[in-house]
């Protein structure tokens, strides 16, 4: 791609201040993009790390790193990699626990008051009103036994 560009940039013909303006910008975004394909494989780790281990949406995780990112004026890239570094032991500085456990109890507190993004997934998240035709669970229910058997265990029509 990047020689593509280039050859492209020195066919054209005009001014030549603005091709070299133009190739300038051309670089620097080839650039831009090769760092984020990059770092985009351990931020998405990390993303899937708080999604599994705190329940979160993915709007949500990216909300949390972010947040945590900013507060810690530690790259999001780099806080990336520190927290899939976790998983082989490797622990987070107290200074970036603190901050991750802040921005999750942050997410988690604007999502409970509705102030949430995008609702929450998976079965364990299921509400009557996303799920038309579902039958709340009940203590005790199992999934064999969940909206099956006498008359007031009916689903209800909403």
């Amino acid at each position: 791609m990047f020689v593509r560009l280039n050859a492209e940039a020195a066919e054209m013909t005009g001014n030549g201040g603005q091709q070299e303006e133009l190739l300038r910008e051309l670089r620097t975004e080839v650039a831009q993009l090769r760092r984020a394909m990059e770092t985009r494989p351990a931020i998405d780790q990390a993303r899937g790390m708080l999604m599994a281990t705190f329940r979160l949406t993915a709007q949500q995780s990216w909300d949390v790193l972010v947040a945590t990112s900013q507060n810690t004026n530690i790259k999001l890239h780099r806080l990336a990699d520190a927290l899939v570094g976790t998983v082989h032991g490797t622990p987070l500085p107290k200074a970036v626990h603190k901050q991750l456990a802040a921005a999750v109890t942050k997410v988690k507190a604007a999502s409970a008051s509705g102030g949430g993004t995008r609702p929450a997934s998976g079965p364990a998240h299921r509400t009557p009103e996303r799920h038309r035709g579902a039958a709340p669970a009940r203590k005790g229910d199992g999934p064999a036994t969940r909206g099956h058997g006498t008359a007031e265990r009916r689903r209800p029509q909403w």
